[in-house]
Order: C-alpha cells, then sequence, then structure tokens
C-alpha cells in the first residue's frame, strides 16, 4: 500500500510538508482505499475509483468545495475525460498511462472548455482526437490552476482515442448499455462515451 501511496502521490503531483503529515495523509488514503475496494466488491450499479481526494477525510473533502477545492471542481470536465482515455487505452492496449489533466486545461481552451472556469467532454475529446492525444501526467503534471500551454510538452502525445459518442440524457438503459461496452464519462446532464 505504501507503494500505491508513493504512485498515488507522484500522478496527483501531491507532496506534503513533513514526514508527520505524510504518515497522517497515507492513513487516510488506506481507509479511503479499503473502503472503495469493500465498496466495489459489493453488487452494485456503479464503482467507486482512487482520486486526486483519496488522502482527504469526508470533512475536509467538504471543505475544499468552499475554499480552494473550487479550481479543481472546475476542472472535472478534464478529470472525467481523461479517466475515460486513460480506461479506453488501458483496454485496447492492456497498458495504464496516466495521461495529463493540465493538458486539457492549458490548451483546449478555444471552444467551450475554459481550463479550471469549466468545460465539457465532449469538447475535451474533440480537442484529443485533433490534437493526436495526450501527453503523460508525468510529462504535464497537474497544478490545479490554469496556465500557458506549453506546446512542446504537449506534441509528446502517448495516448489518444479515435472517437466519442454522446448518451442520451436521462436515458438509464442507454448509459447501461454503454457501460458494458467501454468506458463512460458522465456529467450531471447527461453522458459520453468514447471508443
Amino acid at each position: 500500500m505504501v507503494e500505491r501511496h508513493e504512485q498515488w502521490m507522484a500522478k496527483f503531483n501531491r507532496v506534503y510538508k513533513d514526514g508527520t503529515e505524510k504518515a497522517q495523509r497515507f492513513e487516510v488514503f488506506k481507509a479511503n482505499v479499503a473502503f472503495i475496494e469493500s465498496f466495489n466488491a459489493g453488487n452494485h450499479k456503479f464503482w467507486l475509483g482512487v482520486n486526486q481526494f483519496t488522502d482527504l477525510t469526508n470533512d475536509e473533502f467538504k471543505a475544499t468545495k468552499t475554499n480552494k477545492g473550487l479550481k479543481r471542481s472546475g476542472c472535472c470536465w478534464a478529470f472525467s475525460a481523461v479517466a475515460a482515455t486513460e480506461c479506453i487505452v488501458k483496454l485496447s492496449t492492456g497498458k495504464l498511462v496516466s495521461l495529463s489533466e493540465q493538458e486539457l486545461v492549458d490548451c483546449d481552451i478555444h471552444g467551450v472548455d475554459q481550463g479550471c472556469e469549466g468545460g465539457e467532454m465532449d469538447d475535451a475529446f474533440k480537442f484529443i482526437i485533433k490534437n493526436g492525444g495526450l501527453t503523460t501526467e508525468a510529462n504535464y503534471p497537474y497544478t490545479a490552476q490554469d496556465g500557458q500551454c506549453k506546446t512542446s510538452i504537449a506534441s509528446n502525445s502517448v495516448a489518444t482515442i479515435k472517437g466519442y459518442e454522446d448518451v442520451p440524457a436521462n436515458d438509464e438503459s442507454s448509459l447501461m448499455k454503454a457501460v458494458a461496452n467501454q468506458p463512460v464519462s458522465v456529467a450531471v446532464d447527461g453522458g459520453d462515451v468514447i471508443f
């Protein structure tokens, strides 16, 4: 579990002020991962996943919604699109590659998507296709804020998708069919499917 926490820290560019804080965050991370795995072992219509908030307690997570966490939540469209892309790449190639949300936040800004001010997965998928893919999280780490597009790094794409498809809003049957076949990126008012 220590190695998994280290990999998670690297993926989400998490740095702690000292060993004490790291040890405390590790315990929270470990408990949250245990809960996620226990939940996913049950018979549910959805599953939980490890994300950038896995080292936070419930109270700390709620607090992020009232302060700096708003910057993170405004980038949720990028995280959703990247997670779906990572999953389809894993299913297609057998390799799990951690892709860069920050590349979308910084570079996909000429349409609806506006960095941490909000965006849509459809436009993110269009950007990924037009751009020829995304680079890795390690090459272009997440900073939780808008930045200038680092075109020289962004041009080093390591994985892409060939298309996406919308699932009709509020259509549980269509969503269930989509989920049975490929990763799905879901927004509150509808869903997107990539293939």
